[in-house]
């Protein structure tokens, strides 16, 4: 089992591990790469995020993905608050973008506030109409499905970071 990146330590400051690319940190959001287990881009959500800090962090998301070729996410959004209706929009734009650039599934770890989670269910499911997205109620659980394709997917990785062909046959998801 991968490990888990960016653990907290307690004081409320991630603690980056070996092998993590930082490509934003911001008090509310953090971008990285993380290239155990074939790779795979994590993001960190912490409070309320406004739309505007949404439509800000999505540059770096996208460089992100394409920078690395990524078509896992992990989205921890156990610290995540209420997501607003004109920042659910600015997320399902963001998703679609990363979606046209290569991204195929994305995991995302629920915040234990039953409030928070009835707006973000909702959203996760909109995704789906982008990408293969599901969401977990603990991160290892969220890390076990989306490194259930790891071999198929870190070929594909692969073959995009050599220019090669694509294989004859539909591309996972």
């Amino acid at each position: 089992m991968p490990r888990v990146p960016w653990a907290g330590n307690g004081r409320g400051t991630a603690v980056h591990t070996m092998g993590t690319h930082v490509c934003l940190e911001t008090p509310n959001i953090l971008i990285g790469w993380e290239d155990d287990e074939g790779g795979y881009l994590f993001i960190r959500y912490t409070h309320l995020l406004s739309a505007q800090q949404v439509r800000d962090a999505t540059p770096a998301f996208l460089e992100a993905v394409r920078e690395h070729h990524a078509t896992r996410c992990l989205s921890d959004s156990r610290q995540r608050r209420l997501v607003q209706p004109d920042a659910q929009e600015a997320f399902i734009s963001a998703v679609a973008a990363g979606a046209a650039n290569g991204l195929r599934r994305m995991a995302v770890v629920l915040p234990q506030s039953v409030v928070t989670q009835t707006t973000l269910v909702p959203l996760v499911a909109r995704y789906q109409a982008h990408l293969e997205a599901a969401f977990f109620g603990s991160m290892e659980e969220a890390m076990s499905w989306l490194m259930a394709r790891v071999p198929q997917l870190a070929e594909q990785r692969l073959m995009l970071a050599d220019h090669a062909a694509p294989p004859e046959g539909p591309i996972a998801r």
